[in-house]
């Protein structure tokens, strides 16, 4: 079994909470992992979750009330040329959608929840953004999968509006995927970015003890997978300081950088987004 629609992007934008949303709705079956990754296999630098389509196709188990199967990968994004093709190549009808965030807060957000929280960087935001901003350019990649699916099979969608009404922005995927309106009750933050308060408990959480121990052996006989990895978010989101304010000028500095972009990113989905995204270029 294969799925008929993917999230394909993009990080740090809510993608984890977006699969967690849809995984609550009774027509739709999201793959029993987040992020399988399968069709930028080869292209990371690290080992492939999933290594090969049988057990790509293992995650995927619907039933008879199933209209629609589907899985979050960001990467997908990332490698928007290989990733697409490759995806057409095997489901050649296959719905697209892209979640995305002003990408100056998607950056630093970048920066905190992974260089910051996992301990990989001790300098300045500053110091690090110009190795990575390029990354979150993403008008390429909207027009890339535009062209291999066709924008009608492109569902575009704002992470400031799924905040702000999360079940409004929730219809419009209903309905892209021809499924029943419902509204989802928990819609609980579920990735937070920031600075660990405890250097040992994120050692610990990271290491995988708390899920990969003889007693979470005995606790998998009781508890589904996903309880057990809520549990290990909760912890590692109390352990999270909130991340400080951007300074006005960095962020005016990536603003003007990020500029075209989003103006490119406004002419193929039709919105306003320099009216969201856009804080320090206004009153300069």
């Amino acid at each position: 079994m294969l799925p008929n629609f993917i999230i394909v992007g993009a990080a740090k934008s809510g993608t984890t909470s977006l699969w967690h949303y849809l995984k609550q709705h009774p027509e739709i079956y999201m793959s029993t992992i987040k992020s399988p990754e399968f069709f930028v296999n080869g292209l990371m630098n690290k080992v492939d979750p999933v290594p090969n389509l049988t057990e790509y196709g293992k995650l995927f188990h619907p039933n008879e009330k199933t209209k629609a199967i589907g899985e979050a990968s960001p990467n997908y994004l990332n490698y928007y040329n290989e990733a697409a093709d490759r995806i057409k190549n095997l489901i050649p009808d296959c719905k697209i959608i892209i979640l995305l965030r002003d990408p100056v807060e998607r950056l630093y957000s970048r920066y905190y929840g992974h260089f910051v929280r996992d301990k990989l960087y001790k300098g300045s935001f500053e110091s690090k953004m110009d190795e990575f901003k390029h990354i979150e350019k993403y008008a390429p990649a909207i027009k890339y999968y535009q062209d291999v699916f066709g924008p009608e099979n492109v569902k575009i969608l704002i992470t400031e509006f799924m905040k702000k009404d999360l079940n409004s922005l929730l219809n419009q995927i209903w309905k892209f995927l021809g499924v029943s309106e419902i509204k989802i009750k928990d819609s609980s933050e579920i990735n937070i970015s920031g600075n660990p308060k405890s250097k040992a408990l994120q050692k610990v959480i990271k290491s995988g003890i708390l899920i990969n121990n003889p007693f979470s052996k005995f606790l998998k006989l009781f508890l589904k997978k996903e309880t057990r990895n809520k549990f290990k978010r909760y912890l590692q989101n109390i352990n999270l300081n909130k991340k400080p304010e951007m300074k006005p000028e960095t962020r005016l500095y990536l603003e003007k950088y990020f500029l075209s972009d989003i103006e490119s990113i406004e002419k193929l989905t039709g919105y306003n987004l320099k009216s969201i995204w856009l804080k320090e270029i206004k009153t300069n």
